[in-house]
């Protein structure tokens, strides 16, 4: 029998079109078979190719079901069945303990570097406990828009389910409006298509705000959702949010020769539209404008998470300039791909090296889009990923 990848749930079906690709791209090879194997509403999201109707069931879908940031499915092999998720939650401290005790692999998209007991380091002196999706009480506190909101169990004992997670990666925003192979394939050739591009200019960056979300008043440890970004600076008011950093960096940037520095919104994330819509690069146009670049530069996001900017970058053959990391992906970032000049996230303002960080920028090292490029293809490539997927899968006790 020939393995199959059985999809049994989803809703946010942008969010894993890069291993739906890859899943596709090694059923194309013979390689396996892919079954979507979702309720018929869901299929609906999954492949409706028409703008309109796929925008209404983007939001009809998460009110019927509930909206998650996880993926289930299976593999089947001739000799057992593996059951998996992937996690996409901008969150590296959170995993949802009732899917880790069902699964045999959980892929975890934002996964942390390391796994002290105390919990995740978001900066040198704020530690966040690892963190059950469930919350304490049966019910959320409150609903902002369609997110659940409310204090959320401690993961006390997640070290014994650590054998069950594995590192994955982030594919870029969006590949296609539907999710069929064909429609994935013509949007991932968009993507790469502007790698043949010469890069003539130095380091760009693009971000979407200039300021964190604000601050939650009266939030305590009692009551904090850690999944709620204005929680995490209303308790800890001495913290700088990673947007105030990248205004920075967009100063820095402005100063260098041969560069573009862009945010497209001054003011609060989640605030809403542009206010510099001038400054705005349309997504079927994002591939070509960041491929004239050596550099992109990131500071890191939600979380501390890793955005989409880097599998944006690293399918063109443009390299990453980043604050330090506390994410790993499936395979270490070569030099060639990913520097990295120093803290920043959420650390305070005052506790950031901006001298170096300047000093860095200036003098930065020749870079290789070919290296980059081959990296890429040999790392990152969707049908590369789901062949990781897959030899995890097949390793794992079914």
């Amino acid at each position: 029998m020939k393995t199959q990848i059985k999809i049994q749930a989803a809703t946010r079906w942008s969010y894993f079109q890069w291993f739906l690709l890859g899943f596709y791209w090694l059923q194309d090879e013979g390689k396996l078979k892919v079954n979507i194997d979702v309720p018929f509403l869901q299929k609906i999201g999954l492949w409706n190719h028409n703008w309109f109707l796929s925008g209404c069931s983007n939001r009809i879908l998460p009110k019927i079901y509930s909206d998650s940031d996880l993926l289930l499915g299976q593999a089947v092999f001739d000799d057992k069945v593996v059951k998996f998720a992937i996690d996409s939650a901008d969150a590296p401290f959170l995993f949802d303990r009732q899917v880790l005790d069902d699964v045999d692999v959980y892929f975890k998209m934002q996964c942390p570097k390391e796994f002290p007991a105390e919990g995740f380091h978001l900066t040198n002196d704020v530690v966040i406990p690892w963190t059950d999706y469930a919350f304490v009480h049966d019910e959320p506190d409150e609903y902002v828009g369609k997110k659940p909101k409310g204090k959320r169990k401690d993961f006390i004992d997640l070290a014994q389910y650590r054998y069950k997670i594995h590192p994955l990666m982030i594919g870029p925003r969006r590949l296609a409006r539907g999710n069929d192979f064909y429609q994935l394939r013509k949007g991932y050739e968009n993507i790469i298509q502007s790698k043949r591009l010469k890069k003539d200019k130095d380091v760009m960056c693009y971000f979407g705000n200039a300021k964190g979300p604000g601050r939650s008043e009266g939030v305590t440890l009692d009551t904090i959702d850690y999944d709620w970004e204005k929680d995490i600076m209303g308790l800890y008011p001495t913290l700088n949010h990673p947007n105030e950093k990248r205004a920075v960096m967009r100063d820095i940037i402005q100063k260098l020769p041969n560069s573009d520095a862009r945010i497209i919104n001054d003011g609060n994330s989640d605030a809403g539209s542009a206010n510099h819509p001038e400054l705005v690069v349309p997504l079927k146009d994002f591939g070509a404008y960041v491929a004239q670049f050596k550099y992109n530069v990131n500071v890191s996001g939600y979380r501390m998470s890793i955005p989409n900017r880097f599998i944006d970058s690293f399918s063109v053959g443009t390299s990453i300039i980043t604050d330090d990391l506390k994410i790993k992906w499936y395979q270490p970032f070569a030099p060639e791909e990913v520097i990295e000049i120093g803290q920043m996230g959420y650390e305070p303002m005052e506790h950031v090296d901006w001298q170096q960080v300047e000093a860095r920028m200036k003098v930065l090292p020749e870079q290789h889009p070919e290296i980059v490029e081959e990296l890429f293809n040999k790392k990152w490539r969707p049908d590369v990923v789901a062949q990781y997927m897959l030899d995890t899968l097949m390793s794992a006790k079914g």
